[in-house]
């Protein structure tokens, strides 16, 4: 069943043609669960199975006696270790110091410690690891991994990502992302708005609308935020290409409540909560507090509030259990729907409140919006249902797998996108999230500072060019500004060269001085797939006058004598002026700040500490298959194999049956009791008792018929069956 529900969507709506790799992930990367999708195959777009079995991973990574540990594992740990174990570092990743991002960030109470990098980047404070990890390095980390689980579900090299953002993400967070594909030698291929990744599934799913003009709202309360976008899906046109024969998904309006998500729903209860523990416990408010102990306890009482809030979403009463609000002590009580209602009803008008808005913004009415989609786990909430039906005057629709939409839509984006792959798909027109500003350095005039301009509106789309033109014959910077009043500049163009070009091209000492010789620098700047703009051309035009020699036929009446003249030449030339342009490229490149690049001796400390990292898991997921080998071959010849072998017992000698018994007991104690059963116990140890066992195996056997001694894929396979028996 895992695939039935896509393949059937994937045979008809998407043409895959030739190719049976994958490449290429769709990744959904949630605060609360990070869900992956790719072309299985060259028929099937799904949801890559963790290592687990399931279609969701949890947002955990940290660090416990030298171990790494990422979702499920992480997150259990988080409850006894919070100061060991970092969540949601998708909204930590790019945060700057004294920023209102760092505010949002902080609002939502998460229990480990971080701080920031000389460098001026986010960093994790591991308890116990002596140097904290940067964002960029956790989330290179969880690159790594989902190439990890999609190669285990047979995707095939799988280096190539779509990856879904929310719409009001920082440049910073862009770059920091970039930064952390790079080290784990990731290729982002574009950035995705969640709702936009929804909205494009949206479409891809019917195939396109026949013609039509539909108008589509995607609203998603998520974990950390809710995002609402209004979309039009527009027919193709006539002369569009494969990739774009089911028309346009155009972004209307994004509109963004940054701190209005699942999270802020639990610290409402959870407060709720913790105050009646206080009045009938007599214990203090542990929401907010620094110790360990007090982060333990915040850890158990969300945990409880998240838990509260998913069964009144079905229920209208529920029983709850807060395990260790108080040093060996839990609260028991129970809550009501109607009390979650009346309690944290100011976060249910900002919901309401948000649809509104992007409605107006959109300049659409209620009549004309086709479909109105809910998703993000928090849109389970009954009352969110029911307020935004009556605010639109008809039910929502609810026709997508709410938690899966993103994913599969950025996986859709990436086939569409990437080189691998042919598929009739739709054009997107997405916006940009920031308007741009610049000015120029050295001012123009010396007396008088660069005036600050706009280089492009927050309506403009991704991938649209803007070209800036100077008069300049000496090296300049573009600086450029997020806004009209930001103080520092967030990267510059650096132009250098100018006057060696002009040079070349004998601006300074023309062959004919006029006053129409002129010159211009041009630069042109693209918003690239990820959102970040990008030197897309930049080169020096000379316009010169010059001596043009003309030939012409002798045709008037004036020159009728001397054309019949035979001696006489039938052409004259006619001396003129003319003028002429050269183009010749000169060198411009972009510098970021806020974080600034990274040193050289910065990039390989870090690609050194990955690749500790990895190298550890590398060997220890080694081991871990060479004890399941050792351990799977003992259970295997203690019974089917060898010893209850009914052939093998009665053909062989039972004094040699005995001593091969006993190695097999002693192999089994050294392995479950013995140095074994340590961490420290090198592969080279199991491999080498497995080899001894399956030689003395292997004489037993040289005297009967051929008894196949299983291989280290039959005899998991053994292991795993005796497991599930």
């Amino acid at each position: 069943m895992k695939a039935l529900a896509t393949f059937l969507l994937l045979a008809f709506a998407v043409c895959f043609c030739g190719v049976a790799s994958g490449h290429v992930l769709g990744v959904d990367f949630g605060s609360e669960f990070i869900k992956i999708a790719a072309p299985h195959g060259d028929q099937v777009v799904d949801i890559v199975l963790n290592e687990l079995s399931r279609r969701k991973t949890e947002n955990f990574i940290g660090f416990r006696n030298g171990e790494r540990y990422i979702g499920n594992e992480a997150k259990t740990l988080a409850a006894r270790f919070p100061l060991k174990i970092a969540s949601a570092i998708n909204q930590l990743i790019g945060v700057q110091d004294k920023t209102e991002e760092l505010k949002d960030f902080e609002q939502l109470l998460y229990e480990y410690k971080f701080g920031f990098s000389p460098r001026g980047t986010s960093q994790v404070l591991i308890d116990g690891v002596k140097e904290p990890y940067t964002t960029e390095e956790l989330y290179a980390m969880m690159f790594t991994y989902f190439k990890h689980i999609a190669v285990n579900d047979d995707i095939i090299d799988p280096k190539s990502v779509v990856l879904t953002l929310p719409f009001h993400s920082t440049l910073s967070e862009r770059r920091s992302i970039l930064e952390a594909a790079h080290f784990s030698d990731t290729r982002v291929l574009a950035y995705m708005h969640s709702t936009t990744a929804a909205a494009f599934y949206y479409g891809v799913r019917r195939r396109g609308f026949e013609g039509r003009t539909v108008n589509l709202v995607i609203f998603d309360v998520g974990s950390t935020h809710s995002e609402i976008g209004v979309y039009t899906f527009s027919p193709p046109k006539n002369n569009s290409a494969f990739s774009e024969k089911l028309g346009t998904l155009s972004t209307r309006t994004v509109l963004v409540d940054k701190t209005l998500g699942g999270r802020a729903f639990d610290l409402c209860i959870a407060r709720v909560m913790e105050k009646e523990a206080v009045e009938k416990m007599g214990i203090k408010p542990v929401i907010g507090g620094k110790t360990q102990a007090q982060l333990k306890s915040q850890y158990s009482l969300l945990r409880a509030a998240n838990q509260v809030r998913e069964i009144l979403s079905v229920n209208s009463v529920t029983p709850f259990t807060v395990e260790g609000i108080a040093p060996d002590r839990d609260f028991d009580s129970h809550f009501s729907r109607e009390q979650f209602e009346a309690e944290c009803g100011h976060l249910f008008t900002r919901v309401t409140k948000l649809a509104s808005d992007a409605l107006a913004a959109s300049g659409l009415s209620k009549s004309e919006i086709d479909a109105f989609e809910m998703m993000g786990g928090a849109s389970r909430t009954p009352k969110i249902i029911t307020d935004v039906s009556v605010f639109l005057g008809k039910d929502v629709d609810r026709t997508m797998n709410m938690d899966e939409a993103a994913a599969i839509g950025a996986a859709y984006y990436a086939v569409k996108i990437s080189p691998h792959y042919r598929s009739k798909s739709f054009k997107v027109q997405e916006r940009v999230p920031f308007p741009l500003y610049f000015s120029v350095y050295p001012a123009f005039h010396s007396n008088k500072p660069s005036a600050r301009r706009m280089l492009l509106h927050s309506d403009a789309f991704i991938g649209d060019a803007v070209s800036i033109t100077f008069n300049r014959t000496d090296d300049f910077t573009v600086r450029l500004y997020q806004s009209e009043t930001t103080e520092e500049p967030f990267a510059e163009v650096r132009v250098e060269g100018v006057k060696k070009k002009l040079d070349v091209m004998n601006f300074f000492e023309p062959l004919i001085a006029h006053e129409n010789n002129s010159h211009l620098v041009r630069l042109q700047l693209l918003i690239n797939e990820t959102g970040l703009p990008m030197v897309d051309a930049s080169d020096v035009v000379y316009r010169y006058v010059t001596n043009v020699t003309e030939r012409h036929s002798v045709t008037d009446a004036a020159d009728e004598e001397e054309a019949h003249n035979e001696s006489a030449p039938h052409v004259k030339y006619v001396y003129k002026l003319k003028t002429r342009k050269r183009e010749l490229h000169v060198p411009a490149t972009l510098h970021w700040f806020h974080p600034r690049e990274l040193t050289e001796e910065e990039a390989a400390h870090i690609a050194e500490r990955l690749f500790a990292v990895d190298e550890h898991e590398r060997v220890k997921a080694e081991r871990a298959h060479a004890r399941n080998d050792l351990e799977s071959f003992i259970f295997w010849a203690k019974r089917e194999g060898i010893l209850e072998n009914t052939t093998i017992v009665k053909k062989t000698d039972a004094k040699l049956l005995g001593e091969f018994e006993q190695q097999l007991r002693d192999a089994l104690e050294w392995l479950e009791d013995g140095d074994g059963s340590m961490d420290s116990c090198p592969t080279k140890e199991y491999k080498s008792l497995l080899s001894q066992l399956k030689e003395q195996a292997s004489g037993i056997q040289k005297p009967l018929e051929p008894v196949p001694v299983p291989s280290e894929n039959d005899a998991a396979a053994t292991s795993e069956g005796e497991e599930d028996l």
